[in-house]
């Protein structure tokens, strides 16, 4: 009997959280949107930067508007309101150790993440490629590639390669690209939420841990001081950090270690923390 009801309460869960998850895309979904719209306004009437599908890609999914502000909010909030239910299930509780608990949530954390970051990549693809007209690629024979590209400016940033060089320019492996924008904007993002998770486990509060997750990103896109910090975590602070992050293995490398160490060590440091807490809060 007792297990029956274990049983019916923990497919109650599931049905619960598929139907959050669902709402949760869409609400990611419609941001991701609306943070393309922005961004391709901003390129035409103030940066006059000519964009292309593949800064769908490394650009437009890893603005700090979207990847820093919209989405760590949008699935922190979901994550408190599944841990809500969860934790008020006494049967699944019982069967789980305050650190299991937060190592649970950390791999959730963590999937979650992965497949927003993947979407966000793939829609924000698709909108650059709709509203650049099929234009995958910058036009490298423009007189303006150099400076009104996202590619050209960090060549010339970067490089000594110098307009009328065309043939200079080093070709894109798109695949490389997508794995490795993926694989640190996406640490990037489950680093974020992770500090909301953080910031509930040591207060308590939901409500608090999100306000002070969307100060946190707000300052970091708003202020530029902040920015100077901001970098040594990988994100863009620059027109040029964009593809600089990609294409040079050195840089790319430098923010994935460093990435990788914070979180590392946070897991360690609250695998401590969490066994004082309660296990409802």
């Amino acid at each position: 009997m007792r297990k029956a009801y274990v049983k019916n309460n923990q497919i109650a869960l599931y049905g619960i959280m598929l139907r959050e998850v669902f709402i949760m895309y869409i609400i990611i979904s419609v941001s991701i949107i609306v943070s393309a719209y922005m961004i391709y306004n901003q390129m035409e009437n103030m940066s006059r930067i000519y964009s292309c599908a593949l800064d769908g890609i490394v650009v437009w999914c890893t603005s700090s508007m979207l990847n820093l502000g919209l989405l760590p909010v949008i699935i922190s909030v979901f994550l408190h309101m599944h841990y809500d239910i969860y934790m008020r299930n006494v049967c699944v509780i019982k069967q789980k150790s305050r650190t299991g608990m937060w190592f649970n949530e950390q791999k959730l954390s963590l999937i979650i993440c992965s497949v927003a970051f993947t979407w966000s990549m793939i829609l924000s693809f698709v909108l650059a490629y709709i509203m650049n007209k099929g234009n995958i690629y910058a036009n490298v024979s423009d007189d303006l590639f150099f400076t009104n590209t996202y590619y050209g400016i960090m060549l010339s940033q970067c490089t000594d390669i110098q307009a009328g060089q065309e043939t200079l320019i080093p070709a894109i492996n798109i695949v490389w690209v997508i794995i490795r924008v993926w694989l640190i904007n996406m640490l990037q993002l489950y680093m974020v939420v992770m500090a909301a998770d953080v910031i509930y486990w040591l207060s308590g509060k939901r409500l608090f841990s999100t306000i002070i997750l969307s100060a946190m990103c707000m300052i970091t896109a708003i202020f530029p001081k902040s920015r100077r910090y901001a970098y040594v975590l990988g994100i863009k602070v620059k027109a040029y950090s964009y593809y600089l992050e990609v294409l040079n293995i050195n840089v790319w490398l430098k923010h994935i270690f460093i990435m990788l160490v914070i979180i590392l060590l946070t897991n360690v440091v609250m695998s401590f923390v969490v066994k004082n807490k309660d296990m409802v809060m």
